[in-house]
């Protein structure tokens, strides 16, 4: 534009509008209220100038947490204001507020008994245990337990029992009359199980064993176990010596106060009588040592005769040959000899009898 043209320009009026929006709290050219403002610039020309303030945006938020979180960098119940700036939609700065509850999580103690071999809560052993239990409390935070936990025994208990024949026993309201193991259950004052183990005995009959079949023997002894014994002929000893093949029989009262009766058969096979001292002077009495038996009918026989020194003297294979105190043909000191006697019979494996035997003259 050339400087005539400005010249005319200055004796026209011209009118310059503006829109200007600014935030509260701010100014432009020394005005903060919303209005319309003219100003005189050069060549009487009129700025006009529409100023609008936009509020800043206000906003509150109610928030809950829980302890130990934090919500826009608080976590402490509380009123907390923020200023945002720049962030309300028409660009001016928001002012936030804040209404913060911080909730409390819930905490609890158990204590808690269990018995042995049970579950509580995961836990099969004494001890306090703490867990958290994520978001389980009524506010939805989560929950402390702790728990303080006993184990109490479970008891076994076994016991032994001898009752006498024809008798029961009761065993916690059980009547039982059969040998034999049997389970119960109680509960101790802990409320846990006490296993009871009976072990139920009946007094036994056959004190004086097994019937006896004795291959070669001149006598048996009988033993009785008890003090109170009454045998068949009425003595009362703890022993008895039979000679025969028999049944013999004895009455006992044993520890458990118990009277029974027990019978034996022995069956001798063969008997036999073995004399200890001899005299070979030719006297016609005992002059030959010669061992007894019952019968004669073996599988096999052999007598040998040793002296002091382990040296044979005698030998026979002839159960109804005898010593006559001899060896080769010379007549034996007096003194200790010992004899070895091999029996086989139909009944009887073979069977040694060994022993000592006197000469004298």
């Amino acid at each position: 534009m050339s400087i005539q043209e400005v010249n005319n320009a200055c004796f026209n009026l011209y009118e310059i509008v503006d829109n200007i929006n600014i935030c509260a709290g701010e100014n432009y050219q020394g005005h903060s209220a919303t209005e319309i403002y003219y100003d005189t610039v050069t060549c009487n020309s009129v700025r006009k100038t529409i100023l609008t303030v936009l509020p800043q945006k206000a906003g509150t938020v109610y928030k809950s947490i829980c302890q130990g979180e934090t919500f826009e960098g608080h976590g402490t119940t509380g009123i907390f204001i923020d200023t945002l700036l720049k962030k309300a939609s028409n660009g001016c700065d928001s002012i936030r507020t804040i209404n913060l509850s911080v909730l409390s999580k819930k905490a609890r103690t158990l204590n808690q008994k269990i018995c042995n071999g049970t579950v509580f809560a995961g836990y099969t052993t004494a001890g306090t245990y703490v867990d958290t239990l994520i978001g389980m409390a009524s506010n939805g935070c989560d929950s402390i337990r702790t728990i303080n936990l006993t184990v109490n025994p479970n008891y076994q208990i076994k016991e032994t029992k001898t009752i006498c024949a024809g008798s029961s026993y009761d065993f916690n309201g059980q009547m039982i009359s059969n040998e034999g193991e049997y389970l119960d259950t109680i509960h101790t004052l802990s409320g846990c199980d006490s296993l009871i183990i009976l072990d139920l005995k009946i007094a036994r009959n056959d004190f004086l064993g097994y019937d006896t079949s004795i291959c070669i023997a001149r006598d048996f002894l009988l033993k009785s176990p008890s003090d109170n014994t009454s045998w068949f002929d009425n003595t009362t000893a703890k022993t008895k010596i039979i000679y025969k093949t028999g049944t013999y029989w004895a009455t006992i009262l044993d520890a458990n106060g118990c009277e029974i009766v027990d019978t034996i058969y022995i069956q001798f096979n063969v008997k036999s009588f073995v004399p200890n001292v001899f005299s070979p002077n030719d006297d016609g009495i005992n002059d030959c040592f010669f061992p007894n038996f019952s019968e004669l009918s073996f599988v096999s026989y052999r007598l040998g005769i040793f002296d002091r020194w382990g040296s044979l003297v005698f030998h026979t294979e002839n159960p109804q040959s005898c010593w006559d105190g001899g060896s080769s043909g010379e007549k034996c000191d007096a003194g200790v000899y010992t004899y070895f006697i091999e029996i086989e019979t139909e009944f009887c494996k073979k069977t040694i009898i060994k022993g000592d035997v006197t000469l004298i003259k």
